[in-house]
């Protein structure tokens, strides 16, 4: 039985429920090339550019969450306290946002609005030319936490998922062995 997850691993689950119960049943995990494009990015971020398109007063870089009653921890990049009160700011280096990106975003709100004491009503993705504005709503909260109790019923099945081809597919470290 899985006890806690990621935002992260609960994003992986939505593009690919089979990727994410390997990663947390098998041994291997090999660094992709998209992978270690994400950490080089993070390594270059400017946070006084972000002040300056966001216009936070505060801010805290990776700061380390956990929540029993979600049975869910992360790492946030960075947490941003802006006019609306705290914020997660997730830095992603593709060109869109898509759903599992807005889950995983909102799932790290839950975390930090856990950690602070108070509500958080807002969210930030930045993309490499653009910073994408989320409101964290009831609605959006309400799938997060449905794709989150998805995400623990799957992975804790003795079994993967079967398989199923994805435009992920070529870049994922499974694809050598996924549909053996």
């Amino acid at each position: 039985m899985v006890s806690y997850v990621t935002p992260s691993l609960v994003k992986l689950f939505l593009e690919c429920p089979r990727e994410a119960w390997l990663s947390v049943h098998h041994w291997y995990r090999s660094m992709t090339s998209s992978m270690k494009l994400g950490l080089r990015i993070h390594e270059l971020l400017d946070v006084g550019e972000l002040r300056r398109r966001i216009g936070f007063t505060d801010y805290v870089v990776g700061l380390h969450v956990c929540s029993e009653r979600l049975r869910l921890c992360g790492v946030l990049d960075l947490a941003v306290k802006t006019s609306y009160g705290w914020a997660p700011l997730e830095y992603k280096h593709q060109s869109m946002v898509g759903f599992p990106e807005k889950i995983q975003t909102v799932l790290y709100a839950l975390l930090l609005e856990e950690h602070v004491g108070e509500p958080v009503t807002r969210a930030y993705i930045v993309l490499p030319r653009r910073v994408y504005r989320l409101k964290v709503s009831g609605g959006l909260r309400r799938r997060a936490l449905y794709a989150l109790d998805n995400s623990f019923k799957v992975l804790d099945k003795p079994v993967p998922p079967r398989p199923c081809r994805t435009s992920l597919c070529s870049t994922c470290p499974y694809r050598g062995f996924c549909w053996l």
